[in-house]
């Protein structure tokens, strides 16, 4: 008799792993300091919004895809974090980075590639 066929694991990736953020420039990598700097931000606005589900499933192998709504969550969270720490110098660099590809693909609309 044969062996059964395993399932691919359904489990969420580990919390303390990196995770990539699909990007029209190109993946980005998060650490998970900087991802849950981000999550927790956007919690605060009290729902269960489906960026963060994203999020908590990412991984570098599976990127975040999100819609032009879902970079606009994202996009307003870090600004609220470069304000909330007093200077963009005080947020991690990539999330630095990640909000600037993010303002450039909004205001080039859905459309841009």
């Amino acid at each position: 008799m044969s062996e059964p066929a395993s399932a691919p694991s359904l489990a969420p990736p580990a919390p303390d792993a990196t995770v990539a953020v699909a990007t029209r420039a190109g993946p980005l990598e998060l650490s998970p300091a900087a991802r849950d700097a981000l999550l927790h931000q956007i919690r605060r606005r009290g729902s269960d919004d489906p960026v963060v589900r994203a999020f908590e499933q990412a991984s570098v192998s599976e990127p975040v895809s999100l819609d032009r709504l879902g970079k606009m969550v994202v996009f307003d969270a870090l600004w609220t974090l470069a304000e909330g720490a007093g200077s963009d110098d005080l947020i991690d660099p990539q999330l630095r980075l990640l909000r600037d590809r993010f303002r450039e693909e909004i205001a080039q609309g859905p459309t841009a590639k």
